[in-house]
């Protein structure tokens, strides 16, 4: 038990640290170039975020990818939902969004299963 919990905080560590980094290069970019943030980039952003999560839970779990990935994509959707309405007292969700996130962890969660174990 003890070793699932510190894979899933190694797991949680690496997506932060990936997280703050990409974060870090587009604030760069955005003083540098004087452009208003880019719906897109936010977009492939957030895929490649949780494909990588997704990746790294299957690679963790190598059972039922496809569920997993599902249940993880869904449960990090409304925990950073939850966050964002404890912080701003709004609550805007989108299905398109919702969707789109929760596909992407699935594939990496199915990804991370054709891999040996990497944590």
């Amino acid at each position: 038990m003890k070793r699932k919990i510190i894979s899933g905080i190694k797991i949680y560590a690496v997506c932060i640290f990936y997280i703050l980094l990409i974060s870090f290069i587009y604030s760069f970019y955005l003083i540098k170039s004087n452009n208003d943030s880019n719906n897109i980039f936010l977009l492939i952003l957030g895929i490649t975020t949780f494909i990588l999560l997704g990746l790294l839970y299957g690679n963790m779990i190598h059972k039922k990818g496809l569920i997993v990935g599902i249940l993880v994509g869904l449960s990090h959707i409304l925990l950073i939902n939850l966050i964002f309405f404890l912080a701003t007292q709004e609550f805007n969700i989108s299905f398109i969004l919702i969707m789109i996130y929760t596909i992407s962890s699935a594939l990496g969660s199915v990804l991370g299963m054709t891999f040996k174990k990497i944590i």
